[in-house]
């Protein structure tokens, strides 16, 4: 239940995201001058960007708590550390500064890291709950017998 409601929250961020990033610029940035023009360009793709970074960040978080219930806070450290630090920021260097990306680039890189946390950390659940035998249903979780 509450994966679902992380999911539709980010979901839901994401489309205000999407259908309101001229608004949201506009808070913090008047485009009438030049220099403020090539800066409110960049925000679409940066917020295009923040749209994928959110919906995995989202699912990250809930995974991470998920293995903390189960008392496995060791593994995913572990697993977001590498994701993080040198999944994310590798690709952030090699994106931003090697194919010269710039900017977004370096969002790009940090939302793959997220992306292979989210990814890790949900596979590691999952082999976790099958390994102790433990089945999924729609409502809840039920130990097997």
């Amino acid at each position: 239940m509450n994966i679902g409601i992380g999911i539709v929250l980010a979901c839901i961020v994401g489309l205000i995201y999407f259908t309101n990033h001229q608004k949201l610029t506009h808070i913090f940035i008047n485009a009438e001058k030049d220099q403020d023009l090539i800066i409110y360009n960049l925000t679409k793709d940066f917020f295009r960007i923040a749209i994928i970074f959110i919906f995995f960040d989202a699912l990250q978080i809930i995974g991470n708590n998920v293995l903390r219930s189960m008392n496995d806070a060791y593994i995913s450290m572990i697993l977001s550390l590498g994701s993080y630090w040198i999944i994310g920021v590798g690709a952030a260097y090699f994106f931003g500064f090697i194919l010269q990306w710039n900017g977004n680039g370096i969002w790009f890189g940090l939302t793959l890291g997220i992306a292979v946390s989210a990814v890790t950390l949900w596979a590691c659940f999952y082999y976790l709950l099958f390994k102790s035998g433990t089945q999924l249903s729609l409502l809840k979780v039920t130990p097997k017998n």
